[in-house]
Formats: C-alpha cells, sequence, structure tokens
C-alpha cells in the first residue's frame, strides 16, 4: 500500500483515508475517501496514475453503498477471478445482446424491439448526456459530503466488475458477462468504468456514437444490456440514442 499511498500523495491526493477495504485472490481493494464535490475530479486524477499505481480506480458511492458491495465480496466463496476472467473473454458479445433482446420480448407475442421506438424523439432537442449521478444524493439533488473511491489491482477498466463480483441477480448480468460488454464498448467507444454502486454503473465515453444511425445501435445494445434505462428511464430507445449523441457519460441501473 505505500507505494499506491506514494503515489498518489505526490500527485497531490489526500491519502489520510486510504486502507485496505477488501481482500482478493489477486491483491487487495483499496479506499479513500473523497468529497462528494471533488468525486469525478479526484477520479480523473487517480484515472491519470494508473500506469504508476497498477490500480483502477472506481467511485463506490457513499458508506452506504459499501454495505451490500462487502456483502457480495463476502458470499463470493472460492470464485477465482481467472476463471471469471477466462469466461468473460470466451463470450460472444453480439450472440449475448442478441439472445437478451430475444429473451426480453419471447413471453409476448405483441410486443417487440419496435414497439420500444419512438422516432418523434429526434425533433426535439436532446443534450448531450455528460454528467455523473454518483456523488450526488437523488433524493435531494445535493452533493453527498463524502463518496469512496476504490483503487482495484488492475489497470484494465472492464475487468473492474470481476474484481468486485458485481452482478449476477435479478435482470442483472453476472460479472462475466458485464466485464465481456464493457471490453466491447471499451474498444469500440473507449468506454471506462468510473463509478459502480451496489445496482449502478456510470461509464465514460471517450469516442461517443456521432451519427443518429449508431447513437440507435448502441442505445439498442444498451437496452439489450439493461432494459431499465428505457423501460423505468426514457421510454423509448430513439430518446436514449439522442442522449447518447455525442454524449460522454453512461448510466445503467438495475432495481
Amino acid at each position: 500500500m505505500e507505494t499506491l499511498k506514494a503515489a498518489l500523495a505526490e500527485a497531490g491526493m489526500d491519502v489520510r483515508s486510504l486502507r485496505e477495504r477488501w481482500p482478493g485472490d489477486t491483491g487487495p481493494i483499496y479506499s479513500l475517501a473523497v468529497p462528494g464535490a471533488e468525486a469525478i475530479a479526484r477520479w480523473r486524477q487517480a484515472r491519470a496514475l494508473v500506469d504508476r499505481t497498477g490500480h483502477w480506480p472506481v467511485l463506490l458511492g457513499p458508506e452506504r453503498s459499501l454495505q451490500p458491495l462487502s456483502e457480495v465480496l463476502s458470499f463470493a466463496g472460492d470464485q477465482r477471478t481467472a476463471d471469471l476472467l477466462a469466461d468473460a473473454l470466451a463470450l460472444d458479445v453480439p450472440a449475448w445482446l442478441q439472445d437478451s433482446l430475444a429473451e426480453r420480448f419471447e413471453d409476448d407475442e405483441d410486443d417487440s424491439l419496435e414497439d420500444m421506438r419512438d422516432p418523434d424523439a429526434w425533433n426535439y432537442p436532446v443534450a448531450p448526456t455528460d454528467t455523473f449521478v454518483v456523488p450526488i444524493n437523488l433524493l435531494t439533488g445535493e452533493l453527498y459530503p463524502a463518496v469512496h473511491l476504490a483503487l482495484l489491482p488492475t489497470t484494465v477498466s472492464w475487468q473492474t466488475p470481476l474484481l468486485l463480483r458485481f452482478g449476477g441477480w435479478n435482470y442483472c448480468p453476472t460479472s462475466e458477462e458485464h466485464a465481456a460488454i464493457f471490453r466491447h464498448w471499451e474498444a469500440r467507444y473507449g468506454a471506462e468504468v468510473v463509478a459502480l454502486t451496489h445496482d449502478t454503473v456510470e461509464m465514460a465515453a471517450a469516442r461517443p456514437p456521432t451519427d443518429r444511425d449508431s447513437a440507435i445501435a448502441l442505445a439498442i445494445e444498451q437496452y439489450a444490456y439493461c432494459p431499465d434505462i428505457v423501460e423505468q428511464g426514457t421510454g423509448s430507445i430513439d430518446l436514449l440514442a439522442a442522449g447518447l449523441l455525442d454524449g460522454a457519460t453512461w448510466f445503467f441501473w438495475w432495481d
């Protein structure tokens, strides 16, 4: 931990709260508390140091978000990260996305993907997505006084759900499926994991879609991955796509 602490401190980060949060079969997961108002800036600072620290930063949310993550990690049992990684690398992502869409409509012959479309959404101005919600208390609209920044023992963004054993409940994909899809999006859009709470994921996209057709194609993939962002969020794939067009941030949520 001393090497990690020194690298962060040399970059001007306050490391007084740095501690080992959870053990792991590839190395410990560390965390430190950062002011909510500075959370994204501190993430970017730690992101710039990944090659030096060997640790990927992920915002975990306020203190109350840590308990569910702790429970997941404590029940992970003898799952080996290497095995999960192999499963993620072997996953056929386009086929998985197609299967997910098919399963979404298999029980109702009257519904189809086209029913989730609304071309009229393009007739109204929609700002590209460019903010993160992890530092914000959505009930009050205020910034949390502090959120936790985890430092995971990897330099690869898409491996973060594997190390946190995130997913595998309700309609939330398994950690291997998350990782495979993130790898797919990182290659295509330069997407990186910024935040992962007990039920949300936020990503930054360096190369977002720049035309309508590409934005719709991505929105369909995101709907297949996380139906709630449309069915309990935008209401249509086209409205989601309008925000993804030139949008630098992505948000996913499962209940």
